[in-house]
């Protein structure tokens, strides 16, 4: 059976954002909404611990460690592999190098493979066309 509930986040620059997804019916499930506030000049450890404490939450609420997690990252980031390039210090420049998805499974108790990494602007975007304002449309751009 497929799992049709997966954890949408966004990283912004002072805040951290989650909730869990219903892929099926293409909405959030209600309550699940989680945010918390980020230091971007922290530590490495310190950012993945914060980002960690959120997703944690939202886990416990769907009670499944092997949930699929989209994160919305601003910055330059090797996606596939989860390797942080953003070197500007007020935003999250202390994570340069490290690979977010490994560190995150860490916390998580969970496996990298189910963590995937997007520009934030794009998985915006992609949100919107998947069950937002311009879901139905034949085409559409994203600014």
């Amino acid at each position: 059976m497929v799992n049709t509930i997966s954890i949408g986040a966004s990283i912004e620059d002072f805040y951290f954002s989650a909730g869990l997804v219903d892929l099926e019916n293409r909405q959030l499930v209600t309550n699940s909404l989680r945010r918390k506030r980020v230091d971007p000049t922290a530590s490495a450890q310190s950012i993945i611990e914060t980002w960690a404490s959120v997703l944690e939450e939202i886990i416990q609420i769907n009670q499944d460690r092997s949930v699929k997690i989209g994160l919305g990252i601003p910055g330059l980031c090797e996606y596939d592999t989860g390797v942080f390039l953003g070197s500007d210090k007020a935003r999250y420049g202390n994570l340069y190098g490290y690979n977010i998805k490994e560190l995150l499974a860490q916390k998580l108790r969970s496996q990298a493979s189910n963590i995937n990494l997007l520009n934030d602007a794009a998985s915006f975007f992609q949100g919107e066309v998947f069950a937002g304002a311009i879901r139905g449309y034949k085409k559409s751009f994203g600014i």
